[in-house]
């Protein structure tokens, strides 16, 4: 939310010989971590789009009666200097190798940021109505030593606990959308079998979408 997040820029990474410098032909790309894919070739022009992508979110929050905030995994990379977590693991063909730790959030960590993310929303727009989800999106890989597909499970069961723990407290300006469970419920889904995934058995295939989105619309819609 603009003006909760004074020092920003402190945690911006300067990137030299990765795929993104050879793509756009400059030896030297300075980079917002902590948005996905978000370049530019001077530090002026990256406040300057950071503070437009900023203006645009705020503007579309103001203009909205529901809020929905996807909750999609536990494995973060957090910024050595900052401790603010990058939007993506880095390197990844852009920057900040040794600039991040891997982490696996905790419960505790997850039920605080989105308490802290609802109160900023309500603090700003009382009238707001708040939808809780949980991605069925995969984890591709996972940085935690274990198997993936038990990397995945851990991830997702966290989130839906912390979901379900908010919800309740929040009460009625707070709900939780179960598209993770229409995935993960559909015949074969949790084995990557049924009519959910995409061969990758991580992404949800566009025909399911359409329900989960059908879904939606079914039960919020006035």
């Amino acid at each position: 939310m603009a003006g909760k997040w004074s020092d920003r820029e402190s945690g911006y990474l300067t990137v030299i010989n990765a795929d993104a410098n050879r793509a756009a032909g400059a030896p030297v790309l300075y980079q917002d971590p902590y948005r996905k894919q978000v370049l530019a070739k001077s530090m002026p022009l990256l406040r300057d789009i950071s503070n437009k992508i900023t203006a645009k979110m705020v503007e579309g929050l103001d203009r909205s009666e529901v809020v929905v905030l996807t909750l999609g995994l536990t494995e973060v990379w957090r910024h050595n200097d900052t401790g603010k977590c990058f939007a993506r693991p880095p390197g990844l063909g852009y920057g900040g190798e040794d600039k991040a730790t891997f982490h696996c959030s905790t419960f505790a960590e997850n039920y605080d940021n989105v308490r802290a993310i609802i109160d900023i929303i309500l603090e700003r727009a009382p009238s707001k109505y708040i939808v809780i989800s949980v991605s069925p999106v995969r984890l591709q890989k996972t940085y935690a030593g274990i198997d993936v597909s038990n990397a995945n499970w851990e991830s997702k069961s966290t989130l839906r606990a912390v979901a379900g723990q908010v919800c309740r407290e929040y009460g009625d300006r707070v709900t939780y959308f179960p598209s993770y469970e229409m995935a993960m419920l559909d015949l074969g889904a949790s084995i990557g079998l049924g009519d959910v995934f995409e061969e990758d058995v991580v992404h949800v295939r566009p025909d399911f979408v359409k329900k989960v989105i059908g879904a939606f619309r079914e039960s919020y819609s006035a």
